[in-house]
């Protein structure tokens, strides 16, 4: 039986909330980096720390090919153990893949432009393998094509291949932890310097199987994205979540999310997560079955299968290197610091900075809303402000004269800083009202009061007057199942 791979298009029958074009969901600011200085992009700043070598990574590997030293290397390590331990608190178990792949295997989990434009071939004597019945064949004389994985997702999707999963079983949640390799074809040009797109990155995957009743997938959905959510506040990174088109997913997903994290250097939102809900439609190839045998239920059903980014250390460096610049080094964010070595633990200086007295996060000023005006404020300006204010009663005429000059001075600072706290974003249609569902974040940050308070930001000048919710660190969960309508059941034979 052949499937048809658009089975979960939206005018197949898939998911009819899965929008005509880009949504923006959820936006989360956070402290500005433009406070402190003029932004850099990262790619200046990797080779600035000391921690990556393109040219002699291009002459062994080839284009896009890079050492990863020094700071660089303690700091990726960092991330990767703050996404593990965040994952293991929240009930995954770490899965650590094969970094190669069957080609019959392959083909059952991923898409035919993949083949084309993303994965990397390599070829070898045929050895003993497994088949599906679990046999040994051997046949020295053939050669035998693997594919090197672009996610860990892949190899973890064929885990259960050809099982059955009994409810009790259900969910089950793996931290898939990996290398992935990508040719990055269809990138020609684009982001050719620093690390932020590259052959080769370690990424920690969220991976998720559920049952296919009572919109169980959409809550697991909804959780996978917010454990995103959580791990770039607590890095206290800027980023907002974007619903992906219909036209711009892939066979597999009925639903996808995007998690762009805010670059200042470049002044853009670029993709640092991925989450999609498949459905059923990887166990299907994969022939990975709900219930316990096919006698037990009247019809085989196929467990939901879901996938999430919780972060590409390549990427995760670039946003961090560019949102804790200073003039002399990067800070450390405070999350990390425990992971990292004594020597780095609070600062990554830059090259011929090393003697530099590291300036603190909390030194740049917390930037907070007025929403009579739609204009961002400086605190400490707007209440120096008010306290000249409040000290005119009273006063004489010559004091009043000086007062009225510090108040303009203070007026100007205000103004230098509106201008220095423009938020460039795209022209993106943008959702007023909130998606039903808000992320619950198990363990807050701990944020200022003004980073938990709702914010509302508007920028006259690039989106004409569309607004863009800033949510708070712990919002409350709705019910998936109250907003979902349960969508019937397809027919197809086994």
């Amino acid at each position: 039986m052949v499937l048809d791979l658009d089975l979960f298009r939206v005018d197949k029958g898939g998911d009819p909330e899965v929008i005509r074009s880009n949504e923006i969901k959820r936006f989360r600011g956070t402290k500005r980096v433009d406070l402190v200085l003029e932004a850099d992009e990262n790619w200046r700043k990797v080779t600035m720390v000391d921690g990556f070598d393109g040219e002699r990574g291009s002459i062994v590997a080839g284009g896009r090919g890079y050492f990863l030293k020094g700071p660089l290397v303690f700091l990726e390590q960092a991330i990767i153990n703050l996404a593990l331990q965040m994952l293991d608190e929240r009930g995954y178990t770490p899965l650590y893949t094969p970094f190669f792949m069957r080609k019959e295997v392959m083909r059952a989990v991923a898409q035919l432009s993949q083949f084309d434009e993303e994965l990397y071939k390599v070829t070898g004597r045929r050895e003993l393998i497994a088949t599906t019945n679990h046999e040994l064949q051997a046949n020295e004389n053939e050669e035998e094509e693997k594919y090197l994985i672009a996610t860990s997702e892949q190899p973890i999707a064929a885990f259960h291949q050809d099982e059955w999963l009994p409810i009790d079983q259900l969910p089950i949640k793996y931290a898939g932890i990996s290398t992935c390799f990508r040719q990055e074809v269809g990138s020609h040009g684009r982001d050719t310097r620093g690390i932020f797109r590259v052959h080769q990155f370690e990424k920690v995957e969220q991976f998720c199987i559920t049952s296919p009743h009572d919109n169980l997938s959409w809550e697991m959905f909804d959780h996978m994205i917010c454990n995103a959510e959580a791990f770039h506040q607590a890095l206290k990174l800027p980023y907002r979540v974007v619903s992906i088109v219909s036209g711009e997913l892939n066979n597999a997903a009925s639903m996808k999310y995007d998690l762009e994290g805010w670059f200042p250097g470049s002044g853009a939102f670029r993709e640092l997560v991925s989450c999609s809900n498949c459905l059923d439609y990887q166990s299907r190839r994969l022939a990975i079955r709900f219930g316990q045998t096919k006698k037990m239920n009247k019809s085989v059903e196929y467990v939901h299968m879901l996938n999430a980014t919780m972060c590409a250390t390549t990427r995760v460096i670039c946003a961090i290197l560019e949102n804790y610049q200073t003039e002399h080094g990067i800070i450390v964010p405070d999350v990390l610091k425990s992971f990292m070595p004594k020597k780095y633990q609070k600062f990554i200086p830059f090259k011929g900075h090393e003697d530099k007295i590291p300036v603190s996060i909390d030194d740049v000023p917390e930037t907070i809303h007025n929403s009579s005006n739609t204009k961002f404020h400086d605190e400490t300006s707007f209440n120096e402000l008010n306290a000249k204010i409040s000290n005119l009663t009273g006063a004489t005429e010559s004091g009043l004269v000086s007062a009225i000059s510090q108040i303009s001075e203070v007026q100007k600072r205000i103004e230098d800083t509106l201008n220095t706290l423009s938020l460039v974003t795209t022209n993106n249609h943008v959702e007023k009202d909130v998606r039903d569902k808000k992320c619950a974040v198990v363990h807050p940050v701990e944020d200022s009061v003004e980073d938990k308070n709702d914010l509302e930001v508007e920028n006259k000048d690039t989106i004409d007057n569309e607004s863009v919710s800033l949510q708070s660190t712990t919002p409350e969960p709705t019910d998936s199942k109250k907003k979902r309508k349960k969508k019937p059941k397809k027919k197809q034979s086994d």
